[in-house]
């Protein structure tokens, strides 16, 4: 059985990308994928270096599509935005800018998190790619 978890990217306030992952959305999984993807890039207006610069948050969900797509079908798909999540999605993530650096939040709708860290029930972790692969990355010996 997957577990299941939907991406919302953020324009401001208002909902640019909803990405559904069918399985491996854990933190551990889908949120170092994530996290991954964003701290190769420098978010700027306008770039001179295509391959460690984002064009804005539209370019940067682009990146994170293709990212966490590859060649391979299913797992990953792009679902109408705002609305419900389904009951069957156990982490929600949303990634947005905040003072001009991309946070990642996520929640898990269960509140059932193993090691849930902060204060909120269903809260699992917000901070900056950098944050996130410090907390979440198993590094191997």
């Amino acid at each position: 059985m997957g577990t299941r978890s939907v991406t919302i990217i953020l324009d401001d306030n208002q909902e640019l990308c909803r990405i559904y992952r069918q399985y491996d959305g854990y933190p551990e999984g889908h949120g170092v994928e994530l996290a991954d993807i964003c701290v190769k890039r420098t978010l700027v207006n306008g770039f001179s270096s295509p391959k460690t610069q984002t064009n804005g948050i539209g370019c940067l969900a682009a990146l994170i599509v293709s990212g966490l797509k590859g060649d391979d079908a299913g797992n990953i798909y792009l679902e109408t935005t705002g609305g419900e999540i389904s009951d069957w999605v156990e982490y929600v993530y949303t990634l947005r800018l905040y003072q001009n650096q991309i946070l990642i939040q996520c929640t898990t709708q269960t509140g059932e998190y193993p090691f849930n860290t902060q204060e909120k029930e269903k809260h699992v972790f917000t901070g900056n790619p950098t944050e996130w692969l410090i907390k979440f990355k198993k590094v191997e010996d």
